[in-house]
């Protein structure tokens, strides 16, 4: 996965992502926080959970991540995507598409992803939306099939939330 730079100015609950000509701003779910600190070794700056509690393994997350893609087409974010998936499978992961009914005024992908195996066990549920040449991928992971089912509203609140600003021509 190829990732695009990111940095973030952090302002209260949100942040701005950006790369070049481009910038996005994104916001904590309600009575959720914005951690810009615990996988920024990882380039990921947006990191949300719940306030009140600690990353670790029983607590819910949602992050956003993003990569450049080759063209700003849908079929290069097809692409992507379907290649992403892949290597999910690969790790043999259960997958399956999955609609997002609360999102408005983005076109999503999304998918119910689910690893069982001797070293891993994880619930996620990866949407995918795309801004120009860029791929975001907003990440719901818990441990439990319920962690995820009771945390649909907060992915669905982050998307929506997501303010995209490109660069003014000069």
């Amino acid at each position: 996965m190829a990732f695009v730079s990111c940095f973030c100015f952090a302002q209260e609950q949100g942040c701005i992502l950006y790369g070049k000509n481009w910038a996005c701003m994104v916001c904590a779910p309600d009575g959720w926080i914005l951690d810009q600190e615990s996988f920024s070794k990882y380039g990921i700056y947006a990191l949300f959970y719940e306030e009140g509690k600690t990353l670790g393994d029983s607590t819910p997350i949602i992050y956003v991540n993003s990569t450049k893609l080759d063209k700003a087409s849908d079929a290069a974010m097809k692409r992507f995507v379907k290649s992403d998936i892949e290597s999910y499978e690969k790790r043999g992961a259960v997958v399956k598409s999955v609609p997002l009914s609360g999102v408005t005024d983005k076109r999503i992908i999304c998918y119910s992803i689910v690893t069982e195996n001797s070293s891993e066990k994880s619930a996620e549920l990866c949407a995918y939306t795309r801004f120009k040449d860029v791929c975001f991928l907003i990440v719901l992971t818990a441990h439990t099939a319920a962690g995820i089912d009771g945390n649909v509203s907060n992915l669905e609140s982050v998307i929506n939330n997501m303010q995209y600003m490109e660069a003014e021509e000069e």
